[in-house]
């Protein structure tokens, strides 16, 4: 093997069907990237990009000094690292990072891995994948749902397991594999995560098998680490960057879409202190970080009885049900009248719409106002979800926009629960 080539001794599961891979391949004018897209319907569409003449020629420099010659398939994870099979029999190599996403198009259509819809929405749990390219990497949902695995053949007749809770510890594990298993089911099965950490794979559906949306991996979900190529020695290799990817939009650069409900945030404890009429606090810039990655969001608020602190309620779960992994909310406040009860009902059943099932109980002892998630954050609320005053006018900026509505004076606290210390809140 020429010095040149790295081997790729991370995760090389992918889908042995063509549209599962991509593909450097000859144009008219050049190279091009190109993806096979099929629909439930059998339709197979062959759209292409011009626009990587880095990522082509990445990959045509494995291919060239592995086979003699330009094109072929190749993958790219989750990290964006470029992996490309070459020779006889097939290895895989560590072609680089490609910090971009790769949109390709067909006659005025764009096609890319981005889980969004033709409105920008995120897809909810469940959405059909159909029509969207496949190439990812294969992953498996241990039976029971508790956690994921992958296989790394060592040599002929050698292979090692890699579990993600001998990783990150089981309790973790079962959470990043719960939010899965809450599509796929617990008996199981492989799935694929993209370069847009989207994550997909087949449902049986009727005893068809269709490929579904089934969440996004976010930064607060428990995953495995980014591979690191060696050195001969075992140092780390300083050719390529093994950091942390971190995807850019450079100016320009039409294969950079707008990021993934702020994908790359990554939130810390703090005390926030709001004064009185402050704006510029909308559910998003208040509690969207900490919500990500969620399956169950648990919510303690002794007063939500009247019209507009319900109305609060709801902005809150339409928030949760556009982060997309959310599939629970219980909530606990202090009395349920006749009134609040239908109005809860009515929130229950339209968020049951978007898969998202909610329970609420009452309280007389109750008092703390809370929010604490499956993923280990705790928020306390000064006021609970009441912060926002009622505009002068209904037809003011501000009355349907809470990033323009003047808020009441409060203090939340974002903390890790159970992280095994406290907390500094002090001033």
């Amino acid at each position: 093997m020429p010095d040149s080539l790295i081997p790729f001794e991370g995760n090389t599961n992918t889908s042995v069907v063509k549209q599962g891979k991509y593909r450097v391949v000859h144009a008219r004018d050049g190279f091009a990237v190109e993806v096979i897209v099929e629909t439930l319907d059998g339709i197979r569409s062959f759209p292409t990009s011009r626009e990587h003449p880095e990522l082509i020629a990445m990959v045509n420099n494995v291919k060239g000094v592995s086979a003699g010659r330009d094109g072929g398939p190749f993958y790219i994870n989750e990290w964006h690292q470029v992996i490309v099979p070459a020779g006889d029999p097939v290895k895989y190599y560590y072609a680089g990072d490609y910090p971009h996403y790769i949109v390709l198009s067909l006659d005025g259509v764009e096609f890319s891995g981005r889980p969004h819809d033709d409105a920008g929405n995120l897809l909810k749990p469940g959405d059909p994948w159909s029509g969207r390219p496949r190439p990812g990497m294969g992953y498996v949902l241990m039976a029971g749902g508790a956690d994921i695995r992958f296989i790394v053949e060592l040599s002929p007749g050698r292979e090692k397991l890699y579990r993600l809770s001998k990783e990150v510890g089981e309790e973790r594990a079962r959470r990043t594999a719960r939010k899965i298993a809450m599509v796929k089911g617990n008996a199981g099965g492989s799935f694929y995560v993209n370069e847009y950490r989207a994550i997909f794979g087949s449902q049986k559906s009727e005893n068809i098998y269709n490929y579904v949306f089934i969440g996004l991996l976010t930064d607060e979900d428990a995953w495995f680490s980014k591979w690191s190529p060696k050195a001969p020695d075992g140092a780390p290799d300083a050719r390529p960057d093994p950091s942390p990817f971190q995807p850019d939009a450079v100016a320009g650069n039409p294969a950079a879409p707008a990021p993934l409900v702020e994908v790359g945030l990554r939130p810390n404890e703090k005390k926030l202190e709001i004064a009185d009429g402050e704006t510029g606090h909308s559910m998003e810039s208040l509690f969207g970080a900490y919500m990500r990655g969620a399956c169950i969001v648990s919510i303690e608020d002794p007063f939500l009885i009247r019209q507009h602190q319900l109305a609060n309620l709801l902005r809150f779960c339409e928030m949760l049900v556009r982060l997309g992994t959310v599939r629970s909310v219980n909530l606990v406040t202090r009395e349920l009248s006749d009134e609040s009860l239908g109005r809860l009902e009515t929130i229950k059943r339209s968020l049951a719409g978007y898969g998202v099932e909610m329970s609420y109980k009452a309280s007389g002892t109750l008092h703390d106002r809370q929010i604490v998630t499956d993923t280990g954050w705790g928020i306390s609320l000064g006021r609970g979800l009441d912060i926002y005053k009622r505009p002068d006018d209904w037809l003011a900026v501000g009355a349907t926009d809470f990033a323009f509505r003047p808020c009441y004076e409060t203090t939340i606290i974002f903390h890790r629960m159970g992280n095994g210390h406290a907390m500094n809140v002090g001033g």
